[in-house]
């Protein structure tokens, strides 16, 4: 199907939002202004120096992943990784060229039985490589949501016991208060306490 240009400029502001809409606002449905508003829009926000920072920044300020076994966080990480990657070699921008920079930052994100296993795997000190590792983290994330499938006893157990110790934490402090504001009774049985 080929859209003249007042119908692709109706189906550009239907689509934009935000700042991108504020800035086509005020332009008259035309063909001569959906030239305007594209050129207009691709000035700026087509700048592909911001646009590489701000997908770099999302990587750096991604969260650690505390655990391995949160299936949840792990998933997210990785995806987040994933997304942003895919962004920057949209853009151009080869793993080649910030790899080498990038993996050790994002192996300071792993927990450690993470970071042992891929180490492992490590040939020697042959370097880190951000793709080798996106596809370790992949491949155990995906090892792991298959076992929690199959046993969610074990990754169930594990959240009991997270459980448990704060439940227990959260009671021991409780005891603690409740006996510094009755330490004045000498007995524990007195009524008047």
């Amino acid at each position: 199907m080929n859209l003249n240009k007042v119908d692709k400029f109706n189906y550009l502001k239907a689509h934009l939002g935000g700042s991108a809409l504020n800035t086509v606002e005020g332009f008259p449905i035309s063909a001569k202004a959906y030239d305007e508003a594209v050129k207009l829009l691709k000035n700026r926000f087509a700048n592909p120096e911001i646009l590489i920072q701000a997908h770099m920044n999302k990587i750096l300020s991604l969260q650690p992943l505390k655990n391995s076994n949160d299936l949840r966080s792990f998933r997210k990480f990785v995806d987040n990784c994933n997304v942003q990657l895919r962004s920057l070699n949209s853009l151009g921008v080869s793993s080649a060229n910030y790899g080498k920079i990038l993996c050790p930052m994002l192996l300071k994100l792993i927990p450690s039985d993470l970071l042992l296993d891929y180490n492992k795997l490590q040939q020697n000190g042959s370097g880190s490589d951000i793709q080798q590792l996106l596809s370790f983290l992949t491949q155990s994330l995906t090892a792991r949501e298959r076992t929690y499938s199959t046993n969610k006893s074990s990754f169930e157990l594990c959240d009991r016991r997270q459980k448990t110790k704060s439940n227990f934490l959260r009671e021991h402090r409780s005891y603690k208060q409740q006996t510094k504001k009755f330490s004045y009774c000498k007995r524990t049985t007195n009524r008047a306490c």
